[in-house]
């Protein structure tokens, strides 16, 4: 079982946002926070991110979050691309599902790319996450009365049945809360699990299939009132869930113990699927509340995982399953040679 953890939080800087280390196998990580603005319409936007390259080589995560304040809409970064039956698949989905891709490159320059108008969404927001020494990380202030200490809750939705090639919303209580939104994740796994593989296949949310066009992926997004869970393939509502919704509160409690285990991925894989043993057992398997990557060149470009192209056919994707038979599926559909990469996989200590 899952442990609930709404009382989860990080401290949140104006210019960085530094977490607790816990028992992050990773060491101590800094987080800097980079204002995008508006996302933009059909084409690439560059932002200065002032990372050197040695934080870049030191990238743990990467990811963001981008607000419609007009409909209270907010989507994860990168964003899925999905479709529907009435919406069409590949370059003819509906605007709503096209994808938002999302990378950092050495030049000093932050890229969202989208390939439909996004500009409603005028607050875009992404973090990197970064490992730093004992001696820098001690250098952040603690104070939370500083405007660069602001903490976090994260608020945990339960989800009985993914949809199955439809889309689903489930309350998320938050109320004014979700104006101050700082990340959007879950996880996925099935309801029913057999001998063969007892912990069955998990799923990071949102989550990018195998193959160009699959329609198997499975995206999020928050509006007003819900979290909407849309899935392109009927399989999906065998599956369950949990989804996490991170957002400021400067009332949030102590940030309790997680483990995140550091899986090297190696050279990426050259279009196609390869197995990587993850070593888990079977508990910590079942407490498994987040799961991502990040892939690196040797020019430090760097790419988190899962990654999505702009459109559901699109074949510049990169992602990942984990199963109990103690492997990690990673699949791209392009080549990926020239990057090396990492996944993280946090799990609550087992009772």
């Amino acid at each position: 079982m899952i442990k609930a953890i709404d009382d989860i939080y990080n401290k949140i800087g104006e210019g960085f946002l530094y977490g607790g280390s816990g028992a992050i196998a990773v060491g101590l990580t800094q987080r800097k926070l980079i204002y995008a603005g508006a996302l933009p319409n059909a084409k690439t936007l560059t932002v200065k991110h002032m990372l050197s390259l040695t934080e870049l080589s030191k990238v743990t995560r990467l990811w963001g979050v981008a607000r419609d304040p007009s409909t209270e809409e907010t989507i994860p970064l990168p964003f899925i691309p999905t479709f529907d039956s009435t919406a069409g698949t590949g370059t003819s989905a509906s605007a709503i599902r096209r994808g938002v891709r999302l990378d950092i490159t050495s030049t000093e320059d932050l890229r969202i790319m989208t390939s439909n108008n996004r500009s409603s969404f005028t607050e875009a927001k992404v973090y990197v996450e970064y490992e730093v020494s004992a001696s820098d990380y001690s250098q952040v202030p603690e104070d939370t009365n500083n405007i660069n200490a602001t903490k976090t809750r994260i608020k945990t939705i339960d989800i009985p049945e993914l949809p199955g090639n439809d889309a689903k919303p489930f309350a998320h209580g938050l109320g004014l809360d979700v104006k101050n939104i700082v990340r959007i994740w879950g996880i996925a796994r099935p309801k029913t699990l057999t001998s063969a593989n007892p912990a069955g296949e998990i799923y990071p949310l949102s989550f990018i299939a195998e193959g160009a066009g699959s329609g198997r992926h499975i995206a999020l997004r928050v509006t007003g009132e819900s979290v909407e869970i849309r899935a392109t393939h009927s399989s999906r509502s065998s599956l369950k869930g949990t989804v996490y919704i991170e957002y400021k509160d400067n009332t949030a409690p102590a940030l309790p113990t997680q483990n995140i285990k550091a899986i090297n991925l190696g050279v990426m894989k050259n279009t196609g699927s390869v197995n990587i043993t993850h070593g888990l057992s079977l508990e910590e398997l079942a407490n498994i509340t987040d799961m991502w990557g990040v892939a690196k060149s040797k020019a430090l470009t760097v790419t988190p995982i899962p990654y999505a192209g702009a459109t559901q056919a699109a074949t510049a994707n990169i992602g990942f399953l984990v199963s109990g038979a103690n492997t990690i599926t990673l699949r791209t559909n392009s080549d990926r040679t020239a990057a090396s990469g990492t996944l993280y996989i946090a799990y609550n200590e087992p009772e």
